[in-house]
C-alpha cells in the first residue's frame, strides 16, 4: 500500500472522476434530496387522499341531514311516492351541488328507495354483494363508512354511507328504539382528483427535478471551490515535496476548515524543510570529516596532510582562501596555501607562525583572537567570511588553519560545532603526522633516520625491479669532521650538521630521500636517476655544501666544508638494500682515499666503473 501511495504521488496526483470527493458528496446530497423529495411528494398525496375522503365524507353527513328533513314532513302527512320523487329531485340537486357521481337513498335493509341516473328498481344491496362485500367487508362498519371500487364501467369511484337520523317527529310512527331509518350513499368519481393528483405530481417533479439539477449544480460548485481545490492543490504539494521540492507551499485562500489545515501542512512542510536541511548539512559535515579521517589516516607526513586537509576542504566547501601552516623543526614553519588568488602553494620560514605571507589576507584580529582564546573562531567582515583554527601542543602553537569563504552565506555551513569536529579531527591527524616525524625525524639535523632511509631504499628497489626503472644511492661523509669537533668543540660540529644538512636538503629534489646515515654520514636515494643524472646530482650536492663557509661560535669564525661522495646505480637483479649500500660505499671511501672532496660512482656491470675528477674547493 505504501508502495502504490509513493507510486502515485511519484507519478502525479490524478484520480478518475468518479473517486473525487466533489462527485461523492454530491451524488449523496442528490440521493439525498431524491429521497427527501419522494417522501414529499407520498406525503402530500396522502394528506390530499385523506382530504378529499373528509371533504366528500362530510358533503355525504351533510346529504343525509337534508334528506332526513325532507323526508319527515311528507312522512309524516301520509308519504307515498311523491314524497320519493321529491327525495329524488332533492338528490338530484344535492349531487350536482357536492359533484358526485350518484347518489342513493336506501332503506335499513339495503333497499334503495331513491337514486340519482338510472337502476334497477326495486333494487336491495345485500351483504354478499361486491360493493357492500368492499364496503364492510364482511362486518359492519361505524357511519360513516367510505371505500373505493371499481363500477361496471370501469370508473373509480369513492363510496361515502351516511346514516339518515330519525327525527323527533318519526317516533309518531316508528315506535321502535333505533338511531336511523335508513342510509344515504353518495359516490364520487376518483378521476378529477387522480387527474389533479397526476398534474399536481408532474408540477412536483419539474419543480423537484430543477430544484434538485440546481442544488447539484451549486454543491458541486461549492464543493469544487471550498473542497477539491484545496484538497488537489494539497495532493500536488504533498507530491512536489516527495519528489524533493522541499520549498513548496500551498496558498490559504478561505478562513475555514481547508485553510487551518493548509496552514498546518505550510508548518509541517517548513519544518521538514528545516530538518531536510539540518539532515543535508549534517551528512555533509559527516562526509567531510568521514573523509578526512580517512584520507588523512592514509600518510603520516605533516606535508600529506597539510595538502589532504586542503584539498578536502576546498572540495566540500566554498572557500576562496585556504591557508594551513604547521611548525616545521625547532624554529621553523611550513604554510600549504590554497586559493584563487595565485597564491604560491607551499611557503616555509622561521619566527612565528602568525607572520606567514599567506595569512596577510586573512584579519589579524582573528587569528590573534582564536589564538588567544585557544579555541576555533569566525566572523564576517564586510561581507567575507573567516575562520582560524589554532592547534596546540601544550602551550606551544604548532598549528594554524585559517580561511576565507566566497560570501558571507558560508558561515551558515560552517558552524560551531562544524568547527570543533573541525578541530578535533585536524588536529588529531596532525598530531599523529608530528608523531610520526618526530619519530622518523633526526632531531639535530631534521633529516629523517637511518631506520627510516633503509625502509624506503628496501621499497625503492624493489619498486625499481617491479617496474625495470634506474635508481641511483648517494652516500656523502664530510671531510675532517672529527678535527672540528677537536678544535672548536661538539656544539660548533653540531652548528656545521645543520647548516650541511639544510643545504642538502634545499638542493634534493622533492622525489630525493634524504637520511643521516650516522655521525656525519648521509644517504640519499634518487629514484629514476641513471648514471650521468646520478653523477651530475652527486656534483650538484658536493657544490652545494662546498660553495660557502659554515659560521660557528660567537665570532662568527668561517670555515670551509668539503664532503666526499659515493654513488652506485642499482645493478639489474639486485634486490638487497644492503648491496647497494656497500657499493656506494666503496665509491666512498676510494673518494675519500682519492683527496677527499671528489665523486666517485659505481655504475652497475653494463657501464665502465670509473671516478671522477677531483673537485677542490
Amino acid at each position: 500500500m505504501a508502495r502504490q501511495i509513493k507510486s502515485m504521488f511519484e507519478k502525479g496526483v490524478r484520480l478518475p472522476w468518479w473517486r473525487y470527493l466533489s462527485v461523492r458528496l454530491g451524488a449523496g446530497v442528490l440521493a439525498v434530496l431524491c429521497l427527501a423529495l419522494f417522501t414529499g411528494a407520498s406525503w402530500l398525496n396522502h394528506v390530499e387522499e385523506r382530504r378529499f375522503r373528509q371533504q366528500h365524507t362530510a358533503h355525504a353527513g351533510q346529504a343525509a341531514t337534508m334528506v332526513a328533513h325532507a323526508l319527515s314532513q311528507p312522512m309524516l302527512a301520509g308519504g307515498g311516492a311523491a314524497v320519493w320523487r321529491d327525495v329524488t329531485e332533492l338528490s338530484e340537486e344535492l349531487r350536482r351541488a357536492v359533484g358526485a357521481a350518484r347518489i342513493q337513498v336506501l332503506s335499513r335493509d339495503g333497499q334503495v328507495k331513491a337514486a340519482t341516473g338510472t337502476i334497477e328498481s326495486p333494487h336491495r344491496y345485500r351483504l354478499q354483494d361486491a360493493e357492500c362485500a368492499r364496503c364492510h367487508a364482511g362486518t359492519m362498519h361505524p357511519f360513516p363508512s367510505a371505500t373505493e371500487f371499481r363500477a361496471a364501467d370501469g370508473s373509480h369511484l369513492l363510496r361515502v354511507i351516511s346514516p339518515i337520523p330519525k327525527q323527533t317527529a318519526c317516533a309518531r310512527c316508528h315506535t321502535r328504539p333505533e338511531a336511523f331509518r335508513g342510509m344515504i350513499a353518495i359516490d364520487f368519481d376518483r378521476a378529477p382528483a387522480e387527474r389533479a393528483a397526476a398534474q399536481r405530481n408532474g408540477l412536483m417533479l419539474t419543480i423537484a427535478a430543477v430544484s434538485v439539477l440546481a442544488m447539484l449544480s451549486l454543491v458541486v460548485l461549492l464543493l469544487r471551490y471550498m473542497v477539491h481545490k484545496p484538497m488537489h492543490a494539497l495532493a500536488e504539494a504533498a507530491s512536489a515535496i516527495t519528489r524533493g521540492d522541499m520549498g513548496t507551499r500551498v496558498r490559504v485562500r478561505l478562513r475555514d476548515e481547508f485553510g487551518l489545515l493548509t496552514t498546518r501542512f505550510n508548518q509541517m512542510a517548513a519544518q521538514l524543510e528545516e530538518q531536510m536541511a539540518a539532515m543535508e548539512r549534517t551528512n555533509r559535515e559527516l562526509g567531510l570529516l568521514y573523509a578526512l579521517m580517512v584520507e588523512a589516516s592514509r600518510s603520516l607526513h605533516i606535508s600529506d596532510v597539510q595538502a589532504i586537509v586542503l584539498m578536502i576542504l576546498r572540495d566540500r566547501l566554498p572557500l576562496s582562501l585556504l591557508v594551513f601552516c604547521v611548525e616545521s623543526g625547532k624554529e621553523g614553519w611550513c604554510c600549504s596555501v590554497a586559493g584563487t588568488g595565485g597564491e604560491e602553494p607551499h611557503i616555509c620560514g622561521t619566527g612565528r607562525m602568525e607572520e606567514c605571507p599567506a595569512l596577510a589576507r586573512i584579519p589579524g584580529t582573528l587569528v590573534d583572537e582564536a589564538r588567544a582564546r585557544r579555541q576555533e573562531m569566525q566572523h564576517s567582515i564586510e561581507g567575507q567570511s573567516y575562520f582560524a583554527i589554532p592547534f596546540f601542543d601544550a602551550e606551544r602553537l604548532v598549528g594554524l588553519l585559517a580561511g576565507r569563504g566566497f560570501a558571507a552565506e558560508v558561515l551558515p555551513l560552517l558552524d560551531d560545532k562544524l568547527l570543533r569536529n573541525l578541530s578535533v579531527h585536524i588536529g588529531l591527524a596532525l598530531q599523529n603526522a608530528r608523531h610520526y616525524t618526530n619519530a622518523i625525524t633526526d632531531g639535530l639535523t631534521g633529516m629523517h633516520t637511518k631506520n627510516y632511509g633503509l625502509t624506503r631504499l628496501n621499497e625503492a628497489m624493489h619498486y625499481a625491479e617491479r617496474h625495470s626503472v634506474p635508481l641511483g644511492l648517494l652516500m656523502l661523509d664530510l671531510d675532517h669532521f672529527k678535527a672540528i669537533n677537536d678544535n672548536h668543540g661538539h656544539q660548533a660540529g653540531d652548528r656545521v650538521l645543520r647548516e650541511i644538512s639544510a643545504r642538502l636538503l634545499n638542493r634534493a629534489r622533492k622525489s630525493d630521500i634524504v637520511a643521516r646515515y650516522g655521525g656525519e654520514e648521509f644517504m640519499i636515494i634518487l629514484p629514476g636517476a641513471d648514471a650521468v643524472k646520478l653523477a651530475n646530482a652527486a656534483e650538484a650536492f658536493r657544490a652545494s655544501v662546498a660553495a660557502s663557509p659554515v659560521m660557528i661560535g660567537p665570532e662568527n669564525i668561517p670555515l670551509s666544508i668539503t664532503v666526499s661522495v659515493g654513488g652506485a646505480l642499482r645493478c639489474a637483479g639486485e634486490n638487497r638494500a644492503e648491496d647497494i649500500i656497500g657499493r656506494a660505499d666503496d665509491a666512498l671511501y676510494r673518494a675519500k682515499a682519492s683527496g677527499r672532496n671528489r665523486v666517485m660512482i659505481d655504475a652497475d656491470e653494463n657501464h665502465v666503473r670509473r671516478a671522477d675528477v677531483p673537485k677542490t674547493a
